[in-house]
């Protein structure tokens, strides 16, 4: 199971007038329109799955469209819960199912807990420093062993031009840290998708 694939999904969601996300749902009379006022700005952000060759879950990534990030967004605030009245919002009391910062998925992997890796680019789209970071990633928790004769773990990437930028191709052929990455044609990366493949669709819910 050191062979890694990625199922790359774009989100976007509208952001109420109100400050808060949308996504909730408004019970009407039949035939009529609710007229709940938003605004038009929109919130994108791309998440990617990385699961094993064996289907189980590796990795959460999460990429914002932003220039930056503040401490509260990394952490996972929970929009439907109460906003903690003290000023200091980093109390243990605060963190947890049902509380202000719900915290990030995490997945658990060769005995291995991995927290979500939260970024950000411009676009809220993959470059090819956020994949080699992700890469470095996963490397420092040592999810895939670096010893002598071992495997060397594998990536399956679709032809995405992220791909083929030198940050990321001088850090998998960097001897302390190879990796086997396998890059489908650029012209083809609709056929590359294989995250949603038969054989890995479902093991990664978005």
């Amino acid at each position: 199971d050191p062979i890694l694939y990625v199922a790359e999904v774009g989100h976007t969601t509208c952001q109420r007038s109100d400050g808060n996300m949308g996504g909730e749902k408004y019970l009407t009379p039949h035939g009529s329109v609710p007229r709940s006022s938003c605004s038009t700005s929109d919130v994108h952000w791309t998440t990617l799955g990385f699961t094993a060759g064996n289907r189980q879950p590796v990795l959460c990534v999460v990429i914002f469209a932003s220039q930056s990030l503040t401490a509260e967004e990394c952490l996972g605030i929970d929009m439907f819960a109460p906003i903690p009245k003290d000023k200091n919002l980093y109390k243990k009391e605060n963190y947890g199912k049902g509380k202000y910062f719900l915290g990030a998925p995490k997945c658990l992997f060769h005995g291995k807990t991995i927290p979500l890796y939260v970024t950000c680019s411009p676009k809220g789209s993959i470059t090819s420093e956020i994949l080699r970071d992700v890469l470095q990633f996963i490397d420092k928790r040592g999810v895939f062993p670096r010893k002598p004769n071992d495997p060397i773990p594998s990536l399956l990437l679709d032809g995405h031009g992220s791909r083929l930028e030198l940050l990321f191709l001088e850090y998998i052929n960097d001897p302390r840290n190879k990796w086997i990455v396998c890059i489908g044609v650029p012209n083809g990366t609709s056929f590359w998708q294989v995250g949603d493949s038969n054989e890995q669709n479902s093991c990664f819910k978005m």
